[in-house]
């Protein structure tokens, strides 16, 4: 690498990579000479977040000693545009951990809190939240998208689809979503409940189409059984009633958060 790079690093539950282990202050560096690298996210709005709950670091790359190791560095990161928004690293310093709430704009740690509720989801919570999500609440959350993408650079290809199962429109401008990456944490955290609690009724038996072949749209056994499905939208709606107020009307807000009421115990 030609310059130092800062940025972050998200760290995912259940990850045993070299970051696992991170702490401020501490260097963190690969075992091997080349591939794989450590991924430094350059701005905190391109940091994905795929798994729930995690660790946040800023971090500084560190660039290699060996004259080998950085030309294999080099050649690993040449190919990146500077739109990429990522940078491979041997090494990093480890500067400050940060809330991973702040990934999902100004009131994330509002969001973080659905997710950690995603994360904990039993399925008794499930029979709570299930009934509760309704068709006009998934309505609600899908007008508040298109409301969203009006202030978009690029919304013309989205406006007026459902979006009433959107989870990121990364299409239509630099963040993807009125929460960044927001919806994705919550129904990551909603699967991983289903897996580890939920058991195999919590998904759905393979489904086959009219003639009788698997369907190739998701894949076989994997897809939310209702149930598990519905708590997943209703958590999405209070995500979005609480991460981006501004786009429902208070009636709409209202509808979005009941099932969250109920599982919070009247707390919004």
């Amino acid at each position: 690498m030609a310059a130092v790079v800062s940025g972050y690093v998200y760290v995912g539950g259940g990850d045993t990579g070299p970051m696992a282990g991170a702490e401020v202050g501490r260097r963190v560096a690969m075992d091997s000479g080349g591939p794989p690298w450590l991924v430094v996210v350059h701005t905190l709005d391109r940091v994905h977040v795929t798994r729930w709950p995690g660790r946040l670091f800023r971090v500084a790359a560190v660039a290699p000693a060996d004259a080998d190791v950085r030309e294999s560095l080099r050649r690993a990161n040449e190919g990146f545009a500077p739109s990429a928004g990522h940078s491979r690293a041997h090494a990093v310093d480890v500067l400050a951990e940060l809330s991973p709430g702040v990934l999902f704009g100004p009131a994330g740690e509002e969001v973080a809190r659905v997710a950690d509720a995603a994360a904990a989801l039993t399925p008794a919570a499930v029979g709570r939240l299930a009934p509760a999500c309704t068709d006009a609440g998934r309505a609600a959350y899908a007008a508040a998208w298109d409301r969203w993408l009006v202030d978009q650079p690029n919304p013309g290809p989205y406006l007026g689809s459902d979006h009433a199962a959107t989870l990121l429109i990364p299409g239509a401008g630099r963040v993807g979503s009125p929460i960044g990456h927001g919806f994705l944490a919550v129904h990551a955290a909603v699967r991983a409940s289903a897996l580890t609690r939920g058991g195999a009724a919590a998904f759905t038996a393979d489904r086959r189409d009219e003639d009788g072949e698997d369907e190739d749209t998701e894949e076989r056994g994997t897809r939310l059984a209702p149930a598990w499905s519905a708590a997943a939208d209703a958590l999405l709606g209070a995500a979005m009633v609480l991460g981006a107020p501004d786009l429902l009307e208070p009636a709409e807000a209202a509808l979005l958060t009941a099932p969250w009421r109920l599982l919070t115990g009247g707390a919004r």
